[in-house]
């Protein structure tokens, strides 16, 4: 039965293997878990078990412009985070104060370990206050109003 599922999927084009890496076809899209898009954004939120992943991807959006700005192309930096001083990071370095990452995964790596350090649960546009994430005021209200 497995066998007959998987050349069922195969045949249908639904998966497809290339050399060692994941490719999974969604809706004429093919995914590629190391190319930076909001598919291999998602996949790489669950490998690190990011919490309250639709709030973070709107963060993502908001702080990439939609994977557009200069620190999401040139630094691999998703969140906007800066290098921190005391906690565990994958950050290499740092650009104007934020952070640079070898890839945009480990910037979603960084962003988990940021969340092990400093989240204990609640709400988390609460949390993202408190914390001070951002410096504009208006960060929360902007990141509920936006549609991704």
């Amino acid at each position: 039965m497995a066998i007959l599922t998987i050349f069922l999927l195969v045949s249908l084009k639904l998966i497809a293997p290339v050399d060692d890496r994941v490719v999974i076809l969604k809706p004429q899209i093919l995914f590629d878990k190391y190319e930076l898009s909001w598919y291999s954004i998602d996949y790489w939120m669950n490998v690190f078990d990011i919490q309250n992943k639709e709030i973070v991807k709107r963060q993502v959006y908001h702080e990439t412009g939609n994977l557009t700005s200069r620190f999401c192309r040139e630094c691999n930096n998703l969140t906007g985070m800066r290098k921190p001083l005391k906690r565990e990071t994958t950050a290499i370095g740092r650009d104007n104060g934020m952070s640079i990452y070898p890839s945009f995964v480990e910037s979603i790596e960084d962003y988990y370990l940021w969340q092990q350090y400093f989240y204990k649960g609640g709400n988390y546009y609460d949390f993202l206050e408190s914390h001070g994430y951002a410096i504009d005021p208006l960060y929360i209200p902007k990141l509920k109003n936006l549609k991704i």
